[in-house]
């Protein structure tokens, strides 16, 4: 028998669900089981880059995040954008439209998202928007592209990149929302 989720909140990194949407976790978790799925876990190494740290201590954050607001984690184990393509170590290809390469790869990520949800219930699935076209969380929102459109599919900004004038409204607009 599937499990049963209130919601599950697809997060492209270990970090980025609770930072967007922390509060609705919270939330949600009051009335029913939440999952967070996050997709790109994966690291070559533990290094600190352009003053993030990518290695284990990160998910010992999540698993303290989880505990205190009540939700289930699961991680996917897809590389980090810092270590997949030569073309994103520079700071400034990681925010721009993902490269041909992760494009070809999109149906094999897609699949595997897919499948993983096959094997759940739930009622909501929230998503993010790809706020600050970061390219692991514009993969992200492609990998439901099929689904737009789809009952209990709900998009949340992306946190900080929302709190930066307008990329909102710009990311809306690319949409066509």
């Amino acid at each position: 028998m599937a499990k049963r989720y209130r919601a599950v909140i697809v997060s492209p990194h270990l970090d980025d669900a609770v930072f967007s949407c922390g509060g609705e976790i919270d939330r949600l978790a009051k009335e029913g089981p939440v999952l967070v799925l996050n997709l790109f876990t994966r690291y070559l190494a533990d290094i600190k880059i352009r003053g993030v740290v990518l290695g284990e201590e990160r998910y010992q954050e999540e698993a303290d995040a989880a505990d205190f607001l009540g939700y289930e984690s699961h991680n996917m184990g897809e590389l980090d954008v810092t270590f997949r393509r030569d073309a994103y170590r520079s700071l400034g290809n990681i925010f721009r439209p993902p490269v041909d390469e992760d494009m070809a790869w999109l149906p094999e990520l897609r699949e595997k998202v897919f499948l993983f949800l096959a094997g759940l219930e739930f009622e909501q699935l929230y998503v993010p928007l790809g706020i600050g076209w970061h390219v692991d969380h514009v993969l992200t929102h492609l990998v439901f592209e099929p689904w737009a459109g789809r009952a209990g599919l709900l998009y949340y900004e992306d946190a900080p990149y929302c709190l930066i004038p307008h990329t909102t409204r710009y990311r809306l607009n690319e949409l066509g929302a």
